[in-house]
């Protein structure tokens, strides 16, 4: 259950509404609802000639979170401009994504991409009432701060990287040259990404960076060298909860050989 008395901060191409602020004139929240649960997509496949059926891989469905609330204003000019704004705002989110940030109580502050999915319908009355729905495509949660890991030696040994969400999170991973055919294993998941099917050279001064969300493989000409992943062995595979091991491998590194994990910490809710 989300709390409905945080400060709520969506920031959109239009401009940035504020949720709950504590004076002036504002929006203030009366109820949040579907911040932290969505459905599983159906991984049921039916049995022939038997009752039933037999659960597959079950993943989430995205995130819709509506939000109800209020305008508080002293005024009827100041009520229409929030009104306005908040038209103009989240109708920007159409074709484009926002980022939803709110600090749970006691807990790091975290952040949500997200889009306009109904909205906003407006009511009558003195204080005027507010509702809309956003669209989470990640259900997940993240941090607000992104952080880089210690530079890892290619065949050398493996370095720590602690994901401290609650929920396994998607990293972007770049291998930096110079280095042919690099590999970078999860130790502790046992996963690896192999760019080593098509003799994959990254030259000194650049890197080649995999996003394992967007499953993208692009060099930092904005080339994709998504021919490179090995199918039958390579997973655009994701940071455990907790210490991850990582180790990079490759042929002929040169001296700025190295390999780099960005993330944000995940969490569920």
């Amino acid at each position: 259950m989300a709390e409905v008395s945080l400060s709520y901060v969506l920031a959109t191409p239009a401009g940035t509404l504020t949720f709950n602020a504590t004076s002036g004139d504002r929006y203030w929240l009366s109820n949040v609802s579907g911040m932290d649960s969505t459905d599983l997509r159906g991984g049921g496949s039916v049995l022939s000639q038997r009752d039933g059926g037999i659960a597959g891989t079950r993943f989430q469905q995205p995130l819709f979170i509506t939000f109800e609330g209020q305008f508080v204003a002293d005024t009827v000019t100041s009520r229409t401009l929030l009104e306005k704004n908040m038209r103009t705002y989240l109708r920007s989110l159409h074709r484009t994504d926002g980022t939803l940030t709110y600090t749970p109580t006691g807990l790091p502050a975290r952040q949500r991409t997200v889009r306009l999915a109904a909205g906003p319908d407006h009511s009558g009355g003195y204080m005027k009432s507010f509702q809309f729905t956003l669209e989470a495509p990640d259900p997940l949660a993240y941090s607000t701060t992104l952080t880089t890991s210690a530079n890892i030696t290619v065949n050398g040994a493996a370095v720590n990287v602690t994901n401290g969400g609650d929920v396994a999170t998607w990293p972007t991973l770049q291998l930096h040259g110079a280095v042919t055919n690099p590999i970078i294993k999860n130790n502790t998941t046992g996963k690896t990404l192999e760019l080593d099917y098509s003799g994959l050279v990254v030259a000194d001064g650049t890197y080649v960076e995999a996003n394992t969300r967007n499953e993208t493989v692009l060099l930092t000409t904005g080339v994709s060298k998504i021919g490179a992943l090995d199918p039958l062995t390579s997973e655009f595979w994701q940071l455990a909860v907790g210490v991850n091991a990582i180790e990079v491998d490759g042929t002929s590194p040169g001296a700025n050989a190295k390999g780099v994990v960005v993330f944000r910490d995940a969490y569920s809710g």
